[in-house]
């Protein structure tokens, strides 16, 4: 496995990065390191957005729950 994947995969696993992580990101293929960051941001924006698509969906039924009881 080359050094990326494993760092990326504990990312993606919502880890932290050790400091020996950030040393052995330096060793990288730089395209290669790109290309597995834009995967983990591809992801945390999704769920970041899920999540706030599922804020808004609570609260439309709060306000839903608000009118009918009116």
């Amino acid at each position: 496995m080359q050094n990326h994947e494993s760092i990326l995969r504990k990312r993606l696993n919502g880890e932290r990065l050790t400091l020996e992580d950030g040393v052995r990101l330096y060793s990288c293929d730089l395209l290669a390191l790109g290309q597995a960051a834009q995967k983990l941001t591809k992801r945390l924006l999704k769920h970041q957005y899920l999540q706030k698509e599922e804020v808004e969906k609570v609260k439309e039924r709060k306000v839903k729950r608000e009118l009918i009881q009116k």
